[in-house]
């Protein structure tokens, strides 16, 4: 089966309304073979050699490699960057690359998690654990959505356990999973939350839209769930400071303990038929195949 990507994906919104994705795998049959991730053999807690893994030429999958001596998916991997694959360079005219640089603050790049021997980015809970961007990048004013493939642990522990927030001044959107077990969480601004429900332990496709000030979706799996975040009037979308993956940088303990494979990051509200869309080309065979 020819590789479909979110970039493939017209039915789910058109690439040039994708303002950036992170992931392990090819952002469309186009981008098959590039670089994925830069990664480091971390053994012994610093960097013994860094480089980058790329995506299968034909599946567009992330191909394995040895780095600095050893083999990355795998034990002491960890991931320095993961590289922004949409071509759009909404941050300042340049790709939106998240990147960490102390070693003990990285995701590990895993290579059997849940599904098979499919990779995944590994978090652990560890405070201030996550990939940043600290460029100026494109406004993205209301609605916006966040595509995501991810999991939490059973019995993690802590604050919310973030996947994805975008800070837009003072305000910010957050896609977590919850303190609480086997729920999602919609957040925007600093008001109330609501949640849909998301089975610790197990990978799920989820698709958040941020409509306006008053309502949202979160989208489980392709099952809807229509909310009320009660977003203040400040939240207009993302346009300010930075993006980041696996924590909320405006709480050091809202980190996931559980596992990513993609984000990617609209500057539309999805409709129910492209949320249906994404859903499908997340658990298709050619993509993470849940």
């Amino acid at each position: 089966m020819a590789f479909t990507g979110q970039g493939d994906c017209s039915s789910c919104a058109a690439s040039s309304n994708v303002i950036a994705y992170w992931g392990l795998r090819a952002f469309s049959a186009a981008d098959r073979g590039n670089a994925l991730v830069n990664v480091c053999n971390s053994t012994g807690g610093s960097d013994v050699g860094c480089g980058d893994l790329s995506s299968d030429a034909t599946t567009g999958m992330l191909v394995s490699g040895s780095i600095g001596g050893i083999t990355c998916p795998g034990t002491n991997c960890t991931v320095k960057t993961v590289y922004d694959r949409s071509g759009n360079l909404n941050c300042g005219g340049i790709s939106c690359d998240l990147t960490q640089s102390t070693v003990s603050l990285r995701p590990n790049l895993a290579a059997n998690c849940l599904s098979g021997s499919l990779p995944c980015m590994q978090w652990t809970g560890t405070t201030g654990q996550g990939l940043f961007n600290t460029r100026t990048f494109a406004t993205a004013n209301v609605p916006v959505s966040v595509s995501i493939v991810a999991e939490r642990d059973s019995g993690a522990s802590g604050s919310y356990n973030a996947i994805f927030r975008g800070s837009e001044s003072s305000d910010s959107g957050v896609a977590y999973f919850s303190n609480s077990s086997n729920t999602v969480v919609i957040y925007c601004s600093g008001n109330t939350t609501a949640t849909a429900s998301a089975t610790d332990s197990a990978l799920h496709a989820l698709q958040y839209v941020w409509t306006n000030t008053t309502t949202a979706t979160i989208t489980v799996d392709g099952s809807a769930n229509s909310v009320n975040p009660a977003c203040d009037a400040g939240f207009g979308g993302f346009d300010g400071v930075t993006y980041d993956i696996g924590v909320n940088t405006s709480g050091g303990t809202q980190v996931l303990t559980g596992l990513i494979r993609e984000v990617g990051l609209y500057k539309i509200g999805l409709s129910s038929s492209q949320q249906s869309a994404v859903n499908t080309n997340q658990h298709s065979t050619s993509g993470w195949n849940f």
